[in-house]
Parts: structure tokens; C-alpha cells; sequence
């Protein structure tokens, strides 16, 4: 194992309950890629980004509208133990946008909830 992603509805994620640190953006309950972890010898190969894209797929496999993320939003040097919700510009690369701050910082960087759109049929 090389690395692993934790995602699932917000509502069954115990920790993502406090909306003082992560605020409900709106009424929908969105699936929430929290957790992005590549062991530590396999860092900086692109690994968590495709963490980050079979997350999105699995969501989506489950019925997932809406994709909600809370990475770090820093472009500074992060300590690699605090880098397991992402990074904001995996999260961009994936389509993500952001939507609301996340109150509180991981490491001494800024988190943002960034969330994807269900993507869009064909007319």
C-alpha cells in the first residue's frame, strides 16, 4: 500500500460535525474527501492526486452530487504530517472551487472547503 483517501457523506464523519471549523456551505449534504494520506518514501509523485481522483470516482459511484474537500490553502513549505487533507492546488487541478474558508489552521496553514459540482450532461 502506497497511500490511502478517506471519503463519505459529511454527515457520517463524526469530526466534520463541529460547523464552527467547517462551515455547511448550504442545505445539501455533500461527500467529503477528508483524509488523503501516501506513505512518506512515495511522497511528491503524484500519488495523492490520484488518491484525490479515485475519491471523486468512488463518490460518484455512490451517488455523490456534490464532492466537498477541506484542503490546506498555502503555498509555503507545509510539515508533511499536517498535508493529509491535501493541498488546495490538488483540489484545483481536480476542478475544485472554493466556496468557504475553514475557521482554524493545520501546521500554521489556512484550510478552505473547496467543493466540485456533479458534472454536466450533454445537451
Amino acid at each position: 500500500m502506497v497511500g490511502c483517501a478517506g471519503v463519505a457523506p459529511r454527515s457520517q464523519v463524526a469530526a466534520l460535525r463541529d460547523t464552527e471549523t467547517y462551515p455547511l456551505v448550504d442545505g445539501v449534504d455533500p461527500w467529503s474527501i477528508f483524509c488523503l494520506r501516501t506513505k512518506g518514501r512515495r511522497r511528491r509523485r503524484g500519488i495523492g492526486q490520484q488518491l484525490l481522483l479515485g475519491a471523486i470516482a468512488f463518490a460518484r459511484e455512490h451517488g455523490a452530487e456534490v464532492v466537498e474537500g477541506y484542503p490546506l490553502d498555502t503555498g509555503d513549505k507545509v510539515d508533511a504530517v499536517f498535508t493529509y487533507p491535501g493541498l488546495r492546488s490538488m483540489f484545483e487541478k481536480a476542478g475544485f472551487v472554493e466556496v468557504a474558508p475553514v475557521r482554524g489552521t493545520l501546521g500554521g496553514a489556512p484550510r478552505v472547503v473547496m467543493r466540485l459540482a456533479a458534472p454536466r450532461t450533454p445537451r
